[in-house]
């Protein structure tokens, strides 16, 4: 709706607005000036700044290290150290093994009693023999060998011979097989035609007979090499070394 004033009245309106408006505009710069006033006082304590430190030179960089000198090479490894071994001792012989003959096992048993007890009764000429002289020391066992004739009811000695596998003592083994070359020894079960082989062990020196471990037998006895070395009941009666 639309107001009609005179012009006087619009006059008196229109300047009090204006007025108003200044006086508004009046307030609002008092209130900045107050604000500011401090900032421009002479009066007012003003924050001293000290001055930005300088700027500090540039830093050389420092030179680098010279590079480290290579290692010293590894010594050279010692020579080999020649081992020395000393030879290997030789496997002693192996035990030999049990003589065999082909005579009926008491035929020779027999036959071994009394050639034993017909050498033992030589003993008065054997002891002649000299035990001492030049010994040979081997590890092992010594035979006087005897090859024989054999003849009904005795056995004669037709050549001695020397297997060594032992000790022996060289005079000694010669003075037997003088002896014993030639002898007739009783055997009442021997017969014309048998092959009889004697062998006598020497004792541990060489130099005396171990008439207990005497073989007899019909076959060849130095393929076999031994005898018996453990006295039977039947043997209780024997004699012994010389």
């Amino acid at each position: 709706m639309d107001l009609h004033l005179p012009a006087r009245g619009r006059q008196v309106l229109t300047a009090l607005s204006v007025g108003g408006v200044l006086a508004v505009l009046g307030l609002l710069g008092f209130a900045v000036a107050a604000m500011l006033s401090p900032l421009f006082s002479s009066n007012a304590p003003r924050e001293i700044r000290a001055p930005p430190p300088p700027t500090p030179p540039p830093v050389a960089a420092a030179p680098s290290p010279p590079p480290a000198p290579p290692p010293p090479p590894a010594p050279a490894p010692p020579p080999p150290v020649a081992v020395v071994t000393a030879p290997p001792t030789p496997a002693p012989p192996p035990p030999p093994a049990l003589a065999r003959s082909n005579l009926p096992p008491l035929i020779r048993l027999g036959l071994r009693r009394e050639i034993i007890a017909g050498l033992h009764a030589l003993q008065g000429e054997l002891g002649q023999c000299s035990s001492s002289g030049a010994r040979q020391e081997l590890a092992g066992q010594s035979f006087v060998v005897l090859e024989t004739e054999p003849h009904e009811g005795s056995v004669k000695v037709l050549s001695t011979s020397l297997d060594q596998g032992g000790a022996v003592n060289d005079a000694f083994v010669a003075c037997v097989r003088n002896k014993l070359n030639g002898r007739e020894l009783a055997a009442k079960d021997a017969k014309a035609g048998m092959n009889i082989r004697i062998r006598i062990p020497l004792g541990p020196s060489g130099d005396s007979l171990s008439l207990p471990g005497t073989f007899v037998g019909e076959d060849d006895p130095r393929e076999h090499r031994v005898f018996p070395t453990a006295r039977g009941p039947q043997d209780a009666s024997e004699p012994t070394d010389f």
